[in-house]
């Protein structure tokens, strides 16, 4: 999957690892996001499906603000 901000891809491909059930979860991370200051309008993206033929098992996404950036 990727997360498109406004339109604009801003992640890339971020790959989703097979944890092996659905009720075992990873955190994944990506740091080093830029965005435009003011309102954002935020897409999640499903790129492509898992051997499985589903994408992810997605619980909740968390953004945080860096100092200095």
């Amino acid at each position: 999957f990727h997360l498109e901000f406004s339109g604009v891809d801003k992640t890339g491909p971020i790959p989703v690892p097979s944890t092996g059930s659905w009720q075992r979860l990873v955190v994944i991370a990506k740091d080093g996001l830029q965005l435009d200051a003011g309102p954002q309008v935020l897409r999640v993206v499903m790129d492509s499906e898992g051997e499985t033929k589903s994408v992810a098992d997605m619980d909740l996404f968390r953004f945080t603000l860096s100092a200095g950036r």
